[in-house]
């Protein structure tokens, strides 16, 4: 008999719950630099199997004690949604497990009333002792600030978390490390840049240690959206990086610059290492770089807000190189609209590259407030990809709709499912898309879905296995 594997994925989820319910401004808008308000999350689950997968969802308030548990059948190549009941209490703030039987793939949706807020990322597969956050920054109010959570996967012991801010020289910022933390199996604590730091404005980087396993996740406030990001672990260390959405657009009329990418490098390594930005257009071509050396602790940020080398409109990706093999960590926010929207990043190591992948949060509502999602597909490979996307049907994982590109070495591809090749799947859709080279090159894959207007979210899709 075969052997079914344990899958389990840890999510940090409701992070943005711990915002108090505020006033919300006339036609579903937020004033800048307001805060989102009371935000829900939904658990989305992709079974990247063929058979179908027995998923149990485990709810935790902030003591550990878990609150609410429910189970689905999700069918092979299907996925499904949890939705977190409101039985947990308003202002609920907690963490969650995923467990199946089946390998899985988990993500973060956190929602306020009227979409104006929305964000998105990865569940934790494999925790670790320590969890880095290459930004964790302050911009000197409640409504532009971080907030880390953190949960103790141990089930039966304490967890003693020593958090940690460097500068971007690598040397302990004023007042870190702070006094260590004890959480109880399964509980979580929160790092809020707003109650450390007050009225205080900077960048770090961040790192939370441990003494038993943990797994992070990271809250961003900025103008009039928020961004969510995994906290990294040692599985996302890698000497070169790919950064699959990188964007700087500036408006013709008032050369005003509305929509830019700001990348966090951050060194976990013993040895300062010079580092180098490479951007690259859609075509494979270069368009600039630029360089710096970071030292051990310590992080750079590079932003293409006025990066002169780019064009007033440029779309591509970008490549994160050193001249020595230390450990990097990479996150990039994504600022649309001078904040209107806001979503991030992990960057994923170039060896990480594989030739399929899962995306669990795939739209095509055609009604408003529409949402499509788009895909970045770059091609790592040394020969030309043949590129296939196929959108699956949640509930039984049937492939509703696909499309056919050819995509060069070293170029980029956008997928945008709006476009009629993608009809089939109806107006109404939202499933999983798989996205593979069917001749085997290597790719990398990244999502961002538009909520009419308003909220975005972004997302690193998952290599399957």
């Amino acid at each position: 008999m075969q052997k079914i594997f344990h899958w389990r994925v840890f999510l940090l989820f409701a992070i943005a719950c711990i915002f108090p319910v505020m006033a919300q401004p006339s036609m579903g808008q937020r004033a800048p630099a307001d805060s989102p308000g009371a935000m829900t999350s939904m658990v989305l689950v992709a079974n990247l199997e063929n058979g179908d997968a027995t998923v149990t969802l485990h709810i935790y308030n902030a003591s550990g004690t878990e609150v609410h548990s429910t189970t689905k059948v999700i069918a092979g190549k299907g996925a499904a949604t949890f939705n977190v009941p409101s039985s947990v209490g308003a202002g609920f703030s907690g963490s969650a497990i995923v467990d199946a039987d089946r390998k899985i793939h988990a993500l973060v949706l956190d929602a306020n009333a009227n979409n104006a807020a929305r964000e998105l990322y990865e569940g934790t597969l494999e925790p670790n002792t320590i969890v880095s956050f290459p930004v964790f920054r302050h911009l000197g109010s409640d409504a532009q600030k971080s907030v880390i959570t953190i949960q103790n996967m141990n089930p039966s012991a304490n967890a003693a978390l020593t958090f940690h801010y460097y500068n971007s020289n690598g040397t302990e910022a004023a007042g870190s490390p702070l006094a260590p933390v004890n959480v109880a199996p399964f509980s979580s604590a929160q790092f809020d840049s707003q109650t450390l730091f007050g009225a205080n404005i900077f960048t770090y980087s961040a790192r939370v240690e441990s003494d038993q396993n943990i797994a992070g996740a990271a809250q961003v406030l900025f103008e009039q959206d928020t961004a969510a990001l995994r906290g990294l672990t040692a599985n996302d260390e890698g000497t070169a990086h790919v950064l699959n959405w990188i964007e700087r657009k500036v408006k013709q009329t008032s050369g005003k610059i509305k929509s830019w990418s700001e990348i966090f490098v951050h060194n976990r390594g013993d040895e300062t290492t010079h580092v180098t930005l490479t951007y690259f257009k859609t075509d494979g071509s270069v368009k600039t770089s630029h360089a710096a050396d970071i030292a051990p602790n310590g992080f750079q940020t590079f932003s293409t807000k006025n990066l002169g080398g780019l064009s007033n409109k440029f779309a591509g990706y970008a490549r994160v190189t050193q001249t020595k093999q230390e450990p990097l960590v990479v996150e990039w926010l994504e600022v649309n609209g001078v904040g209107k929207q806001f979503f991030g990043f992990n960057g994923i190591p170039v060896n990480a590259a594989a030739s399929a992948w899962v995306c669990a949060d795939a739209r095509r509502v055609t009604n408003a407030p529409t949402q499509y999602t788009k895909f970045k597909v770059a091609n790592m490979g040394n020969g030309a990809a043949n590129v296939r996307v196929e959108l699956r049907k949640a509930s039984n994982g049937n492939v509703l709709a696909t499309a056919n590109y050819a995509l060069d070495a070293g170029m980029q591809l956008t997928v945008d499912l709006s476009n009629t090749a993608f009809s089939a799947a109806g107006g109404n859709y939202k499933g999983l898309a798989i996205i593979k080279a069917t001749n085997g090159k290597a790719l990398v894959v990244n999502a961002r879905t538009s909520f009419g207007k308003d909220g975005a979210t972004g997302y690193s899709c998952a290599a399957l296995p």
